[in-house]
C-alpha cells in the first residue's frame, strides 16, 4: 500500500487503496463456499464478519466531507457473474 494522499490531491478516476465495508446481502454464503470447494477467501471472510477490507478502488467523487469510491470484484477471475451472487439489475 502507498502512503496517505491529502484529500486536496485526490482526483476523480484515480485508483486508490481504501478500507471498505462490502455488503453481504447480495451473496449466498453457503452457495459461495460450495462453489469454491468449501473455502472462503480472506475478503469473503471479512465481508461475512462485517469487517472492512483493503481494496483498490476508483474515485467517483470528492467533497469536503467524503470521498465516494467504487470497488469492482473479479469473483476469483470468473468470466461471468457466479450463481451465488444476486444480480440486482434484473
Amino acid at each position: 500500500m502507498s502512503a496517505k494522499t491529502a484529500r486536496k490531491d485526490i482526483e476523480v478516476g484515480q485508483l486508490v487503496w481504501a478500507k471498505v465495508a462490502i455488503a453481504d446481502d447480495i451473496v449466498d454464503k453457503e452457495a459461495m463456499k460450495t462453489e469454491n470447494g468449501g473455502k472462503l477467501s480472506t475478503t469473503a471472510k471479512n465481508i461475512f464478519s462485517g469487517k472492512v477490507t483493503n481494496k483498490l478502488c476508483y474515485v467517483l467523487s470528492v467533497t469536503e466531507t467524503r470521498i465516494d469510491v467504487v470497488y469492482g470484484t473479479t469473483f476469483g477471475g470468473k468470466a461471468a457473474l457466479p450463481a451465488y451472487v444476486t444480480d440486482s439489475t434484473k
